[in-house]
Parts: C-alpha cells; structure tokens; sequence
C-alpha cells in the first residue's frame, strides 16, 4: 500500500475540489483553489507513476521526463500563490519546484531520480 495510498487520497482530494469548484460551486469563487485542486491531482498521478516504477522495477531514466510537466505545475503553483498573497503555500510550491527540479537532473544522469537523495 505504500505509495498507492497517498497518492489515491490526492487524486481523490484534487478531483474533490475540482468538482466542487466547477459543478457545484461549493468553495465560492476562489481563484487559486482551481490551481490547488489541479496540484493534488497532479501529484496524485504522480505519486501512482513513481509506485507502478518502483513495483516494476525498470530504469530511473523516464523520471527526467516526466519532471518537465511536475515541474511546470510546481513553478505555476508558486506563481499563483503568490500573485495570491499565500505566502506559505507558495513557500511549499517553491520546495516542490526545487525537489523536481532535482528528479529532473538525477533522471538525465540515469540515477535513482524517485529516491536518489
């Protein structure tokens, strides 16, 4: 159960505020829940991704590759919370950017990119 369970409750909380936000308009209108919801189900799928390759067991090399999307959403969440004045959260985008952008580099090396540290 080790990583499917975390990244099940993510993409089961991203795909919670993502329809409360839009079919139902539970949260109101707040802006950056839509990019929090996107997030968590982001790292959701991301968190199955680095489960399904460590269950098979093949090379670390695909990590590099899947960093570029991970990243971009890491870099865009600091953008939005900060534009939104969510200083913590954006501190936690900032730190995602960061450890991303690591997998990024060790999956290039052909290293252990999901646990190289």
């Amino acid at each position: 159960m080790g990583f499917w369970t975390p990244g099940f409750c993510q993409f089961l909380t991203g795909v919670y505020l993502i329809v409360g936000l839009t079919w139902f308009n539970v949260f109101g209108n707040v802006a950056p829940l839509y990019m929090a919801g996107v997030a968590f189900t982001v790292y959701g799928i991301h968190w199955f991704a680095m489960a399904h390759r460590r269950y098979t067991g093949p090379s670390a090399a695909p990590d590099g590759w899947m960093a570029i999307a991970y990243l971009f959403a890491s870099v865009l969440g600091a953008n939005v919370f900060g534009k939104a004045a969510d200083v913590p959260v954006m501190i936690i985008f900032i730190g995602l950017t960061w450890s991303i952008s690591w997998k990024f580099a060790r999956g290039w090396q052909g290293g252990t990119a999901a646990h190289g540290w």
